[in-house]
């Protein structure tokens, strides 16, 4: 018999990883974070590791991974046992060991691969892939979850697909799917997609991950596609304890899975013990698979093979009425060695219709199926007997009164099957116990997490979120349009404005297309501001050396989620004041502090004094003050704007042309800092600016500190610059309303009236 291991691992749209240092292996050998991950783990799912917890490198493991089954140690020919077994039945027939998958199996939707980390229960270690120093932790966490669950409940070791398939995929999907919730809440990317699903996505991950019900890794990937939403309803209705429930208890039979409502225990039948040593001696036969196709098998058997009215979208209904099944292959060969075995299958059905419908369907494939599987020495014929319907091959058609009447036994619950030594079995699988206790102490001691609490808050909130009518977004989609044609009109000059302007009318356009979208209407109330950059970051500008401080990234990656957060906190009412009341600096949608701005103006008097005349105004801002000081100097992260900028208070810039003993003309620069020690810090950093400062038309070099005001000037116009400086006019406002007031400076009048909600 084979040894399968606790964990398959999903080889779909995630890594899963497990890692932890322990016996065996020098913990100085693995990332910190393992440790610390894994004992976070502990705190955050509320159970404790029972015996020590080994870690080895992923090329320790003494298996490898089986296309359909997954991750297991074989012995001698099982795997071509096995295969072989599905083969007969007709339904996912995988190619032999070394052979490229080809036909109508459903393989070519995903590509698979070993797993990048297991845990095996049987030796309480976690098997790891490191890439390089990089340690996942949701990934850590996933496999850490799984090791939980087996060391609390040794009761899960029966859970063994080499005995029943069927349910092996359904009681692992309660397993999968807390460990898929656990993980989650480690990975920001993840707990923002969950979240921001309906929950009608979050149970139906199969599209999404390319599952298929046809597919001969189907059962294989089961519990990761439907186990997730199981788990994620127990945990946000009942927590850690629900969840304990669930994994305690989990489903007998992937029926119970894809048709909860169908209120019925599922049969166990032993079907070997009715094939007599007549049929296991033709031709040099011997006794080949037993197993369990379950709801899931028959629904990826009729779809296959082009059952009438099989689709991969919803099961067909009278699979909702499946009671049990069990098949046997037995392995023959003929006079040439190639297979010719023999195939026996009994279903139950809750009614006699149901059973009319499954051999109807059976008997549409039958022939396919056979080719397909090329096993078989005849096309296997369906007979029913009332509610029962058996499959048979012509070498085993003679018993068919006897596994009519095979042994069966019916259980409603988990607990029900272990306690009955888990028929047809002799005896249930066990776990290897221990009363060591943790020698590594990986959970003792870990303080208690909110990682997951605060995940599933949020999902809650999201859950209860209002859907604003389509009549309020078409208003709010109108409202930003006239604001930017506002914001053009009256900008001019003012390039910080303009740019503040427009990232809040990016950030409505973005938060109406959410809403029009049934997955992401959430993500309003899912992903606080930092958490929404770092996803718009990655969705827009991944390959961008530096999204978060180019401009031509800045609407899209500091709009969004100003909004999103203005809608969370107050609904539409905190769009309509967005709109009618937007921020006059990008200060604000950098995070930075509220304060007032201070725009200058340049009395026409002190121009002609200075015998000069401007041909060019603009405000550059915190965010290209920012971008000024990374792009020709290395003081400051590229990640978050420096502290600095929180003293910012306004700034100017004028093209001068001034009268000296020719003619000089170039942009001079003047900021206010909210003190004179920030305008100081604020000098030195231009100064230390390299020489390339001045393709941006700024001068290189020396600055001049007025008080607050630090004027930067080329050499040639420093006299009338300085004499310019100390004549403007800093006017400070509040807010928009005040700068509408004022007149939208530096125009004398606002152009065209402000949008009003």
């Amino acid at each position: 018999m084979p040894r399968c291991q606790g964990s398959v691992g999903l080889r779909l749209a995630l890594a899963v990883v497990s890692a932890s240092p322990g016996v065996g292996t020098p913990a100085a050998d693995w990332p910190p974070v393992v440790a610390e991950t894994i004992a976070e783990t502990c705190a955050v799912r509320g159970l404790a590791l029972r015996r020590p917890l080994r870690v080895r490198p992923m090329a320790a493991f003494e298996g490898g991974y089986t296309p359909g089954i997954g991750s297991v140690v074989w012995q001698a020919d099982d795997a071509e046992v096995w295969r072989q077994g599905w083969c007969a039945l007709g339904v996912y027939c995988a190619p032999p060991p070394g052979e490229a998958a080809s036909g109508n199996d459903g393989s070519g939707e995903v590509g698979l691969a070993g797993p990048r980390g297991l845990y095996d229960a049987e030796r309480a270690t976690l098997f790891v892939a490191l890439d390089g120093d990089a340690v996942p932790a949701a990934t850590i966490a996933h496999e850490a979850t799984h090791a939980l669950q087996h060391q609390n409940y040794p009761q899960l070791a029966a859970i063994h697909l080499w005995h029943n398939r069927d349910l092996a995929a359904a009681a692992n999907a309660a397993l999968e799917g807390d460990a898929h919730v656990v993980g989650w809440a480690f990975d920001p990317a993840w707990r923002l997609s969950v979240c921001s699903n309906s929950h009608q996505a979050v149970a139906n991950l199969g599209p999404r991950w390319g599952w298929r019900p046809d597919g001969y890794w189907a059962h294989e990937g089961f519990p990761h596609v439907f186990g997730p939403a199981l788990a994620l309803e127990r945990q946000l209705a009942k927590g850690n304890a629900g969840v304990d429930e669930l994994v305690k208890a989990p489903p007998l039979a992937t029926r119970n899975v894809l048709a909860p409502e169908a209120d019925a225990g599922v049969t166990f039948i032993d079907l070997t013990a009715d094939l007599d040593g007549d049929a296991l001696s033709l031709r040099g036969c011997k006794a080949g698979l037993a197993n369990t196709a379950g709801a899931l098998g028959i629904w990826g058997l009729l779809l296959q093979h082009g059952a009438e009215g099989v689709n991969a979208e919803e099961m067909p209904k009278f699979l909702g009425e499946w009671l049990g099944d069990r098949f046997v292959y037995v392995a023959c060969a003929d006079e040439s060695g190639e297979p010719s075995g023999e195939l026996a299958w009994l279903t139950l059905w809750a009614s006699d219709d149901a059973a009319g419908e499954f051999a109807a369907s059976y008997r549409q494939v039958a022939a396919a199926a056979t080719e397909f599987g090329d096993v078989l020495a005849s096309v296997p014929t369906a007979t029913r007997l009332g509610a029962q319907v058996l499959v048979a091959t012509a070498g085993l058609r003679t018993q068919q009164s006897r596994l009519f009447a095979a042994p069966r036994e019916t259980f409603h619950s988990y607990r029900e099957w272990t306690a009955a030594n888990c028929f047809p079995q002799a005896r249930c699988d066990t776990l290897p116990t221990s009363a060591e206790t943790n020698a590594s102490l990986l959970c003792d001691g870990a303080p208690p997490s909110s990682r997951l609490a605060d995940w599933l808050g949020r999902i809650r909130q999201a859950r209860r979120a209002l859907v604003p009518a389509a009549g309020e977004q078409g208003l709010l989609g109108t409202k930003a349009g006239e604001l930017a044609t506002f914001c053009v009109r009256n900008s001019i000059g003012n390039g910080d404005l303009a740019l503040a302007c427009r990232a809040v009318v990016t950030g409505i356009r973005h938060w109406r297309g959410w809403q029009a979208d049934a997955n992401w209407r959430l993500l309003p109330h899912c992903a606080s501001k930092g958490e929404l950059k770092e996803w718009l970051r990655d969705g827009y500008y991944a390959d961008v050396p530096r999204p978060f401080a180019a401009a031509e990234s800045f609407a899209r990656i500091y709009g969004p989620p100003l909004v999103a957060e203005a809608f969370a906190q107050s609904g539409m009412d905190a769009l309509r004041e967005l709109l009618a009341n937007p921020p006059l600096s990008t200060r604000a949608l950098l995070g930075l502090p509220p304060a007032p701005v201070a725009f200058a103006r340049l009395p026409d008097a002190a121009l002609a004094a200075a015998d000069c005349t401007v041909s060019a105004t603009d405000v550059r801002g915190p965010f290209a003050i920012w971008t000024l000081l990374l792009d020709h100097g290395d003081q400051f992260p590229a990640e978050t704007p420096p502290p600095l900028l929180a003293a910012w208070r306004g700034d100017q810039q004028f093209h001068l042309r001034c009268r000296s003993e020719g003619w000089a003309e170039g942009w001079v620069w003047a900021t206010r800092w909210q003190s004179e020690r920030a305008a100081k810090r604020f000098a030195a950093a231009y100064r230390a600016l390299d020489s390339s400062v001045v393709e941006t038309g700024l001068p290189h070099g020396p600055t001049t500190r007025l008080g607050r005001v630090v004027l930067a000037a080329p050499p040639a116009l420093e006299e009338p610059a300085l004499q310019l400086a100390r004549a403007l006019v800093w006017q400070e406002y509040g807010g928009w309303a005040q700068w509408i007031e004022a007149g939208c400076p530096p125009q004398e009048a606002c152009l065209g009236a402000p949008p009003h909600l």
